[in-house]
């Protein structure tokens, strides 16, 4: 998992790669980086998924192209077609839950 840094580069991933996962966050959100190790550990049991997160204040437009009206939240990515979208400081159990429709 990786974090990235512009919206271009934001954009590539969720494009480029068939099945994406991105976490979004800010950089003072105390539930975003609580959860940071829950998304770690998800991002190693799918290994078929492309895991990525953003910090929305820090990469301009990212919240916009992503639509997050609030975080943590979680977005997946089929071919760059959104497909399923998760909020909040959720365990293991329900985030991994994120690639069943």
């Amino acid at each position: 998992m990786r974090s990235v840094t512009t919206l271009e580069e934001l954009k590539q991933v969720v494009e480029g790669n068939e099945k994406v996962i991105v976490k979004v966050g800010l950089s003072y959100c105390a539930p975003c980086k609580q959860v940071q190790p829950t998304f770690e550990q998800v991002a190693e049991t799918l290994t078929d998924y492309v895991c990525v997160q953003v910090v929305a204040d820090e990469v301009e437009g990212s919240a916009g192209y992503l639509k997050a009206k609030g975080v943590p939240l979680f977005v997946r990515f089929g071919n760059g077609v959104q497909q399923r979208r998760m909020i909040g400081n959720l365990p293991y159990e329900e985030l991994v839950r994120i690639t069943e429709y």
